[in-house]
């Protein structure tokens, strides 16, 4: 298993989060698979914090193992800069209207 790199994946949805630790080669780490629910409508510090948390949780996972993870991936609904890490649904829409504008990237490197 030492001879893999893992990354923790999230897969952002429109009343969850769902998330597992997955290997260079594709596989889902056993037990890691979690799904959360989240208030997509509500203000950006709550979402911010079920990201927050299940990434926390998958790290500390990891880390009981002995493993570093390689890094994080996101699936977010756009539109999204992902290079930049920063959400741009407008906040018309119905899902994520307090995240317009939000930057996840400097916020996962200030708080994990």
């Amino acid at each position: 298993m030492m001879n893999k790199n893992y990354a923790i994946c999230l897969d952002v949805g429109g009343t969850s989060l769902k998330s597992a630790i997955v290997s260079s080669h594709g596989k889902i780490m056993e037990n890691s698979y979690k799904q959360v629910p989240m208030d997509t409508q509500g203000v950006a510090e709550k979402i911010l914090n079920v990201f927050i948390s299940t990434i926390s949780l998958h790290i500390n996972y990891l880390y009981n193992m002995g493993i570093k993870p390689y890094g994080i991936g996101i699936g977010m609904p756009g539109p999204f800069d992902y290079k930049k890490g920063i959400c741009w649904i407008e906040p018309e829409q119905h899902k994520f209207r307090s995240l317009y504008g939000f930057n996840f990237k400097k916020e996962f490197i200030n708080k994990i």
